[in-house]
């Protein structure tokens, strides 16, 4: 949990890597609304969005992928969803890093 300036609180759950994958800030917790971000298996960022969702986030939840997965998908009135694609790969890289497109969906 962190307090931001303003006053408000914002809320963040990470996944069994410790990366941010869901957030809630003050104003989203009253229509349990959160922010969301789903990472490919090199930590890239595939995916942010904010949705409904009438399953309280847990610490469980974010910690189990398929569950976090689940609890994404079943989340109402998604919005302000972009998705990133990676393309081209680096020569010379020892792991598969490309470029990213951004794509509103």
């Amino acid at each position: 949990m962190s307090n931001i300036l303003d006053g408000d609180t914002t809320r963040f759950w990470c996944d069994r890597l410790g990366w941010i994958v869901v957030l809630q800030n003050a104003r989203q917790k009253p229509n349990d609304q959160y922010s969301y971000i789903r990472y490919d298996a090199l930590g890239r960022i595939v995916e942010t969005g904010q949705l409904e969702e009438s399953t309280e986030m847990s610490f469980a939840i974010a910690m189990d992928k398929d569950d976090l997965l689940e609890w994404i998908a079943m989340g109402t009135s998604k919005g302000e969803v972009a998705g990133k694609y990676y393309l081209k790969k680096f020569r010379g890289s020892h792991y598969d890093r490309g470029l990213a497109k951004t794509k509103r969906v």
